[in-house]
Order: C-alpha cells, then sequence, then structure tokens
C-alpha cells in the first residue's frame, strides 16, 4: 500500500492504518535525499531502522534506499504528547 501526504493528513494516514489495519508496525523507505519526505517522516514519529547502501540504481548512478519505521505504541505515546 502506497499513500503520499503532507502535514496533517500525514498523521491521519499513520492513524487510519493503525486503527483499520491493527498494524503493530509500519514501515517504509525513502531516498535520503528525499529532505520533504525525511521531514514529514521524522515529524509523525518514523525513527531510522537503517541504510541499504548502493541499492537502487537511480538516475545513472546507485543509491542508498534508508528505512524507517513507527511501533503502534510508540506512535500513540509521541501523538498523546501534542495534546
Amino acid at each position: 500500500m502506497a499513500i503520499t501526504t503532507k502535514g496533517f493528513s500525514a498523521a491521519c494516514s499513520v492513524r487510519l492504518i493503525l486503527a483499520i489495519y491493527h498494524m503493530h508496525k509500519i514501515k517504509l523507505t525513502v531516498y535520503p535525499f528525499n529532505t520533504p519526505a525525511v521531514k514529514a517522516y521524522k515529524k509523525n514519529g518514523f525513527t531510522k531502522e537503517g541504510t541499504f547502501k548502493n541499492e537502487v540504481f537511480y538516475d545513472g548512478k546507485w543509491v542508498d534506499i534508508d528505512h524507517y519505521a513507527i511501533f503502534q505504541n510508540d506512535w500513540y505515546t509521541s501523538q498523546n504528547e501534542y495534546q
């Protein structure tokens, strides 16, 4: 399932996935140079779990892929901090 979102809708998407699908963990991959996406993921509580070096051939060169994830309990805890 791919979800492209920004700001408030990103938080709603995470909440929706956790609530409807009862997911324990949400994982995603992102190009490290996609700084707006990385910033949005971090803002919504995702943490970097690792980097796969030279994973994808993109725009004429091999580039890294970062892996981020958030656990259900961590996301709900982070949301309660702001309320």
